[in-house]
């Protein structure tokens, strides 16, 4: 750690500036937030951005601040969120629903739309938000957008993305008319160097939580913010790479002779490979996710046999990481209850880093599957 260096950049963002404290107009923070604006192609004008300390304190607030804004206008509080989201995300929601009598929420298949359908219609207005993310972890279903469209105009609901998993680079929710979008700006957008979130959206939605955070004192720090905009610049081309090599090594993977089953948004095997193909233009996700029937008492050792692949979580970053899937067990074919082979074994996630080719991921690949 160059901690000289450290000290140069702190001292060229400090938030005394010719005299003037700028705890909360600092202009890194202010230089971010318009980036990121242009990133998804709206204008400061119509459109605001909050930034917050992680991604899940960007959801916190988002879920927060339709919660307490509909307290005294209603006597139910309901969210339609799809059944697969990120596990603290769930985790905030059970929090909320306990806290909160009036509030709860309806889980769906975001791919369903008869469901989505019906709870619209069985809730209607006591529904104050969708919530989805733009391409599900970790097995990359994604919601046709065009019919949530139709859905926002037909309801009259807001519709928040969280859009972590694909970022800017890759795909953007406000081109089908969304009121939100949620990011963590750990993963590509820092390239995992630094802790950060943010809610971008229009003015209505956004505005409030600004509010809030400001007055419970919270502000990205400004040392942060460059670290994020110096990563930025390389964005479109660390995603580039990670998306093309994620979609080689599912490619092999699904013949590997290891593998019962791989689930990655780009592949046709896919459950939504129809829809994902005409919304992921620029390519998918750096994650996939793989079925093994490894024995559990196999798994610890041979992930030891790896050279370069590590055993974390996260993603985005320059190294490329394994991660036994939540569910530690599961049916090869429980994402899509259609087939009838019910192998049983482990589902794992592995998140391509920008640092590791094909080849030298392959070949770890081989020692931990013990080809």
């Amino acid at each position: 750690m160059n901690i000289q260096n450290d000290i140069n950049i702190a001292e060229s963002i400090a938030p005394i500036q010719d005299n003037k404290y700028s705890r909360v107009r600092q202009k890194d923070q202010r230089h971010l937030r318009e980036v990121l604006n242009n990133f998804y192609g709206k204008p400061s004008s119509l459109h605001s951005v909050v930034l917050l300390t992680s991604g899940m304190h960007a959801i916190y607030h988002l879920f927060t601040n339709i919660i307490l804004s509909n307290l005294d206008k209603t006597d139910k509080i309901r969210f339609i969120v799809a059944d697969e989201l990120y596990c603290d995300t769930v985790n905030i929601l059970r929090y909320f629903s306990d806290l909160f009598p009036k509030f709860s929420y309806e889980r769906v298949n975001i791919t369903d739309k008869g469901a989505i359908i019906k709870l619209s219609e069985q809730y209607g207005a006591e529904i104050k938000l969708l919530y989805t993310e733009s391409c599900t972890n970790p097995s990359g279903h994604m919601p046709d957008f065009s019919f949530l469209r139709r859905m926002r105009h037909l309801y009259d609901y807001p519709i928040v993305i969280d859009n972590t998993w694909l970022s800017s680079a890759l795909f953007n929710p406000f081109n089908f008319g969304v009121d939100g979008v949620v990011v963590s700006l750990t993963k590509y957008y820092s390239g995992g160097r630094c802790l950060a979130g943010a809610i971008l959206g229009k003015k209505d939605l956004v505005a409030p939580i600004a509010l809030n955070a400001g007055m419970a004192g919270i502000n990205l720090s400004p040392l942060y913010c460059k670290v994020i905009l110096d990563s930025l610049s390389s964005l479109s081309e660390r995603i580039g790479d990670i998306s093309t090599k994620s979609l080689i090594i599912a490619q092999w993977l699904e013949g590997h002779p290891k593998i019962n089953r791989v689930l990655y948004p780009l592949l046709p095997s896919h459950p939504t490979y129809a829809v994902n193909v005409k919304q992921l233009l620029k390519g998918g996700p750096g994650c996939l996710y793989f079925h093994t029937n490894l024995h559990a008492e196999d798994i610890s050792a041979q992930m030891a046999k790896m050279t370069i692949i590590v055993n974390a979580t996260s993603y985005g970053s320059r190294s490329t990481r394994i991660k036994i899937g939540e569910e530690k067990r599961g049916f090869a074919n429980q994402y899509d209850t259609s087939e009838e082979n019910h192998i049983d074994g482990f589902w794992i996630r592995l998140a391509i880093g920008t640092a590791d080719t094909v080849e030298e991921i392959k070949t770890d690949l081989d020692l931990f599957l013990g080809s």
